[in-house]
């Protein structure tokens, strides 16, 4: 990192760079220290038109330190203007909510719309729910406007914002509940301008549930003008809460979601390049219904907590995690051997990416192992390669159902501070034996199939929401058409083109049940529930779906949908997973499929653990080595609660006052006297959980 590195080129006010070393030592060209007017800006030479992918980003950390980076194939070169400048002073606001008031905080809403347009108070609310652990919470919530407004002045939304403006910035927030059944998006707007309806310019880190989508977007009178970065990653109410962190230092954009249980390892994590677009801004919280047709439109709310922003000082902000896999705390869907991958984004100060250490289950990984990358990734799809570190590893060993997995990575950055990231994994999902009928229980092989569809031309979401709505019972979503009480199929091998059609992989497509394929064959939702036959053993299944599915499995079919195995929330899918199983029985399934527009079909297989290509439809009577499904089972008799007064000759009796409620795995007896023994028999073995005393009643949930 000498001054030595480059050459300069003086012609007028420009200082052209150009690298002197070898494609083999970029690591060295990326880190640069070159001394200049701690004032300086970037703009593009002419000499970049003819270099292939020229992209090239000068930052300047305030310290007199520029950090140049870049694809750098062929002569790669940036410029320098010497140029007057200022600082954003430093300066910090934040809010734990905790006095039950927002009176520091900016609202925009429908409330807000131009006269003679009005909408009550009602339309939105502000409000401070208890936060779980002694505190307040600050949910914001909007009403879905009625026709009229919607058409003219868009979707249910909300921001919250907080002054002054941050350009360089850290901003973090707590997010405690969200509406999981509506189309929305949430999160943090960062560098707004001219907050308002149809107005709103600068960034978004949001998060859009029914794609499973962790983004940052860029904002143009109000619109969605662009995703700029996106990671997929699976978030859900229960799972949390979650703390978001945004970080901007003039040059990158990085997004993180960490558990509150874990604030060390980002479960997500995304990163771009600062376009500058948008220099500064107000920060704050929003929450915006994405449908995008007016008849769809739907109330919305998230939940946040403890506001951070501040603008760091110059030449202090670190290398920030920006990917862990995989996933911590996630399940895999392979028993193949995984990848382990960690991405470091440079900030003010830089990664040394010779420092990087990798222990897997507590045994060190030799460092000539380790692929180590000069960048990061991030962008769309992480297809753009910043400035950073990347360490690869690829395991060797299969990964096993229901077995925890452990990796601890140690690095430092340029200033020479050790970090440390250790995070677990867990194998496929282990299929709870709790759920297992035995062998002999089948009656009636197949599966029980349901088929909704809405009335025609309805503009509806294409997503799993969209589809548990039309199956609910009643229904959330009015429908045309039902399948009749007791309509049955012997595999899963749907389309809605006319025989003969072999849509996916296997031929002779069977028509959806009661579908009318040469009119309305769209919005549709398929429901199948069935019981599947298993030995103890690892399994992959497959699934092919146009347009998305959600399986899952549970301990009973009262939870059946309780385990997700493998879910497409609003798109196609065509891909295997794997579980295992450890003890033999009848395990209780349900699958969920949904059209939306164009084709539709659906697949459901099993794969040879040893051929991807070996497919076989699950309980196709003509091959006895498929997997048997079973429609009708013999369950096993009821729970019976017996109580006595004494143990002393066996005095058991059933008791009559035993409210047994299998749903929720709760039984109420009444007390009947001072002393009493209670017995409880079930086919299945159960565990008490707890047991209580409310007024006259016995409590016990197991």
């Amino acid at each position: 990192m000498s001054k030595g590195l480059f050459q300069f080129d003086f012609g007028g006010s420009e200082m052209l760079l150009k690298p002197q070393l070898p494609q083999s030592d970029v690591r060295r060209i990326m880190h640069p220290l070159v001394e200049i007017n701690s004032s300086t800006t970037m703009t593009a030479h002419p000499s970049l038109e003819s270099v292939e992918n020229p992209t090239a980003i000068v930052r300047n950390t305030g310290h007199g330190l520029t950090h140049v980076s870049g694809s750098w194939l062929g002569l790669i070169a940036a410029v320098f203007l010497l140029a007057g400048g200022s600082t954003v002073p430093a300066q910090t606001i934040s809010d734990d909510f905790n006095d039950g008031n927002d009176v520091d905080w900016l609202h925009m809403d429908l409330t807000k719309l131009p006269p003679p347009y009005t909408l009550p108070d009602a339309y939105v609310s502000y409000s401070f729910p208890d936060d779980g652990a002694g505190g307040k919470a600050y949910r914001i919530w909007a009403k879905a406007p009625p026709p009229e407004y919607g058409a003219n002045f868009g979707p249910a939304r909300t921001y919250s914002y907080r002054s002054p403006n941050f350009g360089r910035m850290r901003v973090s927030v707590d997010v405690l509940d969200w509406d999981t059944t509506a189309n929305q998006v949430f999160g943090l707007v960062v560098r707004g301008g001219q907050i308002g309806l149809g107005e709103t310019d600068g960034y978004v880190v949001n998060y859009w549930g029914n794609g499973q989508v962790f983004q940052i977007n860029t904002v143009v009178n109000e619109e969605d003008d662009a995703w700029i970065a996106d990671c997929e990653v699976p978030l859900h109410p229960s799972q949390g809460p979650y703390r978001w962190v945004f970080s901007a230092d003039g040059l990158y954009f990085v997004g993180q979601i960490f558990t509150m249980a874990d604030l060390n390892n980002p479960i997500a994590g995304v990163l771009v390049a600062d376009d500058n677009r948008f220099p500064s801004g107000q920060v704050g919280v929003f929450v915006f219904d994405y449908n995008s047709a007016a008849t769809d439109y739907t109330d919305v709310y998230a939940t946040f907590d403890n506001f951070q922003a501040n603008s760091p000082a110059a030449g202090t902000m670190r290398p920030l995690v920006t990917e862990l896999t995989p996933r911590p705390g996630s399940a895999l869907v392979s028993s193949s051997p995984p990848l382990i991958r960690v991405g470091i984004a440079d900030m003010d100060v830089y990664t040394d990416s010779s420092s990087f250490r990798l222990w897997t289950n507590g045994v060190e990984v030799p460092k000539a192992s380790l692929q180590m990358d000069p960048f990061v990734y991030g962008g769309i799809g992480r297809l753009t390669q910043l400035a950073g570190a990347t360490m690869e590893y690829q395991t060797t060993a299969p990964v096993r159902p229901g077995v925890t997995y452990t990796v601890r990575v140690t690095w430092s950055d340029m200033n020479g501070q050790a970090n440390t990231n250790e995070w677990t994994y867990a194998g496929p999902i282990q299929l709870p034996a709790s759920g297992a009928l035995p062998l002999d229980a089948g009656e009636e092989r197949g599966f029980n199939i349901r088929l909704v569809q809405t009335l025609e031309g309805q503009p509806l979401a294409n997503s799993l929401l969209r589809a548990e709505d039309q199956l609910a019972v009643p229904p959330r979503i009015p429908i045309q058409f039902e399948t009749a009480a007791g309509t049955t199929a012997t595999v899963i091998n749907y389309s809605q083109n006319p025989p003969p059609s072999d849509d996916g992989y296997f031929p002779d497509d069977a028509r959806y049940p009661g579908l009318d394929v040469t009119g309305n064959t769209d919005d549709f939702a398929l429901e199948a529930r069935f019981y599947l036959e298993l030995t103890p053993g690892y399994y992959k299944f497959g699934i092919r779906s146009d347009d998305g599915f959600q399986l899952s499995t549970g301990p009973s079919m009262a939870e059946v949908t309780s385990i997700v195995l493998a879910e497409a929330l609003s798109s196609t899918y065509n891909d295997t997973f794997e579980f295992g199983v450890e003890t033999e029985g009848l395990y209780p399934f349900r699958l969920v499929h949904f059209e939306r527009g164009g084709d539709a079909y659906v697949e459901l297989f099993q794969v040879s653990l040893d051929d991807p290509e070996d497919r076989m439809l699950i309980n196709d009577l003509s091959d006895p080595n498929a997997i048997k499904a079973w429609r009708t089972v013999t369950l096993p008799p009821q729970i019976v609660v017996e109580s006595a007064t004494t143990l002393a000759g066996g005095g058991f009796a059933s008791d009559a006052s035993a409210v047994i409620d299998t749903a929720n795995q709760r039984i109420t007896i009444s007390k009947a006297g001072e002393v009493r023994f209670y017995r409880i028999q079930a086919a299945t073995a159960l565990t008490i959980q707890t047991i209580e005393i409310s007024g006259n009643n016995v409590i016990l949930t197991y």
